[in-house]
């Protein structure tokens, strides 16, 4: 399972956005830094109209979507790597996430400010020193034990060498992920669970209803935010308004979008930015009418790769996938329709599952 870390300054929205994410209160939202101690956590599904169409062939099956686990995670402050506020926490709670969101907040009103001024330019950089800064910290830790070991084992000499222009690297302000590095580095980079390592999302947390037309301040931001060396996508969002479209029915929310204008929740553009940003595919199954599932695997996964994630048993027995798109078997109403009409195609196990492709594994035990 993805899993995605909300990460920001203290009153930035954070809760906010987890809530609405999660159509429910579950994360402790007040105007005062630190609501948030320890991090909550929800699985939220991924929003697809593929599997909503496909779902409709058996309306009698149970529909799975792909998930994603948000963690919401108490903010921080300047000086956290130090352990400010309740930094060493925050740190803690991120090394293992896939992404990170991070909520900027760029609205106003009587929520204070522990900066004492809106500017999430400045709040990212802050952001980004106090990760970068626990990152360094924890290289320089490593590199000193590989140091000490490699006196008398030479094959520790490349890691340390390694280790040593990734200091090098941080030490200039440059993020984990923006560092070359080979297949063994890699394997070395990894295992340090470094949180620049993580790619990030930058969410814009406004006061705007009315997207058709940012102000002027807000688009100054966008354009600053989104120029960052890693140029990273910037998703802009009013995080209290989703909360309460979140609270309604899927037929009030769908009337509330259409009287702004919108054709879909931002919440939806956050969720397949991360989709993207992560290199994610989805295919899908359909078991015996009775459970229709939508299936996140990163690019280049093999069909016997896909077959491992449905069921041990099918990658061990795997013999061959039989693959369709979403909209020929929506349009043909059946697998067996879809074969008669050419549109079924027999892959092989090291072959590429393609994004919105139905599959249907066929090995020795089914």
């Amino acid at each position: 399972m993805l899993r995605a870390g909300l990460v920001g300054l203290p009153n930035a929205g954070k809760s906010t956005l987890f809530n609405a994410l999660a159509r429910r209160q579950i994360a402790r939202v007040a105007p005062f830094p630190f609501t948030t101690v320890s991090p909550s956590e929800q699985v939220v599904a991924f929003p697809d109209e593929r599997l909503d169409r496909l779902h409709a062939l058996f309306p009698e099956a149970e529909k799975q979507s792909a998930v994603l686990l948000v963690r919401d995670i108490a903010g921080l402050i300047r000086n956290a790597h130090r352990g400010e506020g309740l930094g060493n926490q925050f740190l803690a709670h991120i090394r293992e996430m896939d992404v990170l969101w991070y909520v900027l907040r760029a609205f106003g009103g009587d929520v204070p400010h522990v900066e004492r001024s809106v500017d999430p330019v400045r709040d990212l950089a802050i952001l980004d020193t106090e990760l970068l800064l626990k990152d360094l910290e924890t290289v320089e830790e490593r590199r000193w034990k590989v140091a000490k070991r490699a006196k008398g084992d030479v094959s520790l000499r490349a890691e340390l060498a390694f280790l040593d222009r990734l200091v090098e690297h941080l030490n200039g302000g440059l993020p984990a992920r923006l560092m070359s590095v080979d297949g063994r580095e890699r394997v070395w980079l990894d295992g340090l669970f470094l949180l620049t390592a993580r790619p990030r999302v930058l969410v814009l947390n406004t006061d705007v209803v009315d997207f058709s037309e940012l102000p002027e301040e807000v688009g100054r931001w966008v354009e600053a935010l989104g120029g960052q060396p890693d140029r990273p996508p910037v998703v802009v969002l009013n995080a209290e308004w989703e909360w309460q479209v979140a609270q309604l029915s899927e037929v009030e929310q769908r009337e509330w979008l259409a009287t702004m204008g919108l054709a879909r929740s931002r919440l939806v553009d956050l969720l397949e930015v991360t989709r993207g940003l992560l290199r994610q595919v989805t295919f899908y199954t359909v078991v015996g009418g009775r459970v229709c599932r939508a299936w996140l695997v990163p690019e280049g996964t093999t069909y016997r790769e896909a077959a491992y994630r449905i069921h041990t048993d099918m990658g061990e027995g795997f013999v061959r996938a039989e693959v369709c798109r979403v909209e020929d078997l929506v349009v043909l109403g059946s697998l067996q329709a879809c074969r008669e009409a050419g549109k079924v195609y027999l892959r092989g196990g090291d072959e590429r599952v393609q994004d919105g492709e139905v599959v249907r594994i066929v090995w020795s035990g089914g």
